[in-house]
């Protein structure tokens, strides 16, 4: 085997820096303009498929044709008021679910007696966050 450095073996670029730059340039705009039309028709979408739902409506699995499924989430979160919880419970035995710092456990809230949620339902605000929705393979 020899030792030199055969040139034909390296790919050259045959149009001027320029050129391919002007080139890759209108390549780039041109799938750049495509995704912001298929955002705007996934948004679209979106929003045709939540208004399909209530919006307290849990995790949703919606089944493709082909392999895999749509999975819709939006996110909860309990947030308790402190001060109202301090109120309520003041010289009074706390249930299960209600700490002695006044947070709750969601867990032992929704496991507690109809009661119990009743009561504690006045202090609850319920935030529902960002509905997402994602293309699952399987």
């Amino acid at each position: 085997m020899s030792d030199k450095i055969s040139y034909e073996d390296i790919p050259l670029h045959r149009k001027p820096r320029s050129q391919r730059l002007d080139e890759y340039a209108e390549q780039y705009k041109k799938y750049h303009d495509q995704l912001e039309k298929i955002k705007v028709s996934l948004e679209y979408l979106k929003e045709q498929i939540l208004a399909e739902f209530s919006e307290d409506a849990d995790d949703i699995e919606l089944h493709l044709e082909d392999v895999g499924h749509l999975k819709i989430t939006t996110p909860v979160k309990y947030d308790w008021d402190k001060s109202m919880l301090s109120e309520m419970f003041q010289g009074s035995e706390l249930p299960e679910c209600v700490s002695t710092n006044f947070t709750v456990s969601k867990r032992l809230y929704d496991a507690a007696d109809v009661e119990v949620k009743d009561k504690l339902r006045r202090a609850l605000t319920i935030k529902r966050g960002t509905t997402t929705i994602k293309v699952m393979k399987t």
